[in-house]
C-alpha cells in the first residue's frame, strides 16, 4: 500500500486479487500500481467529460472502474463505477466532483477545463488513440473559435482539413502540423 497517497486522502490502494493469489500458490510475480498514471488517466477523463459530458460519460464510468479494479479505491469512485454512463450531467456531476476531491484533486470549469480537456486529447494523440484530424475536429467542434487561446491553432487546423486543394497543402503536411501543435501544448504544461 502506498502509505504517502493513503495517509493524505481517503484513498485505499489495494492489491490485485490475482497478485494475491498467485503469492498464496507460491508464485513470486507482482503488479506495481503506478497511483499517479491511475489519477492522470481519471483527470483527463474527467476534463474530458466536463467538456463534453453527452459522448464522454462512458469513458468516464469506464476509466472509475478500471481505476478501482487498478486499485485506486474511494467511495464516490466505487459510485461512480456502477453507473451506466447514460446518466445526465447533472447526475453525475457532485459524484464526479466528490470523487475528485477524495483523491485530493481540484474540479476544473470553464477555461481551466477545456485546457485540461485539450491536452488530454493531445495525451491520446501520442498514444494513438486519436488521428490528426479527429484531434482538430474535437478541438473546433468541442471548444471552437471562442476556446482557451491554446486551441486557436487546432481550430485553424481543422479548418484547413477542408482546404486542402485550395491551399496547397497536403493532408501529411496538416498531421505533421497538427501533431507537432500537440506535441507544443504538452511540452508546455509540464
Amino acid at each position: 500500500m502506498d502509505r504517502s497517497l493513503a495517509d493524505k486522502t481517503n484513498v485505499r490502494i489495494c492489491r490485485d486479487p490475482l497478485v494475491r493469489r498467485r503469492e498464496s500458490l507460491g508464485v513470486l510475480h507482482t503488479r506495481v500500481v503506478a497511483p499517479t498514471n491511475l489519477l492522470d488517466v481519471f483527470v483527463d477523463a474527467a476534463a474530458l467529460w466536463e467538456i463534453a459530458a453527452a459522448e464522454g460519460g462512458q469513458e468516464l464510468i469506464d476509466t472509475a472502474t478500471q481505476a478501482l479494479v487498478d486499485g485506486l479505491d474511494t467511495p464516490s469512485l466505487g459510485e461512480l463505477a456502477g453507473f451506466s454512463g447514460l446518466e445526465s450531467y447533472w447526475t453525475l456531476h457532485p459524484i464526479v466532483e466528490s470523487a475528485l476531491r477524495e483523491l485530493s484533486l481540484a474540479f476544473l470549469t470553464g477555461e481551466a477545463a477545456q485546457s485540461a480537456a485539450l491536452r488530454a486529447m493531445c495525451r491520446r494523440l501520442e498514444r494513438q488513440r486519436v488521428d490528426e484530424r479527429q484531434l482538430a475536429a474535437w478541438a473546433a467542434n468541442n471548444l471552437g473559435w471562442d476556446g482557451p487561446p491554446e486551441s486557436e491553432m487546432l481550430v485553424q487546423l481543422n479548418a484547413a482539413y477542408s482546404e486542402i486543394g485550395v491551399l496547397q497543402v497536403t493532408a501529411a503536411e496538416l498531421h505533421a502540423s497538427v501533431r507537432k501543435e500537440a506535441h507544443r501544448l504538452l511540452k508546455v504544461r509540464s
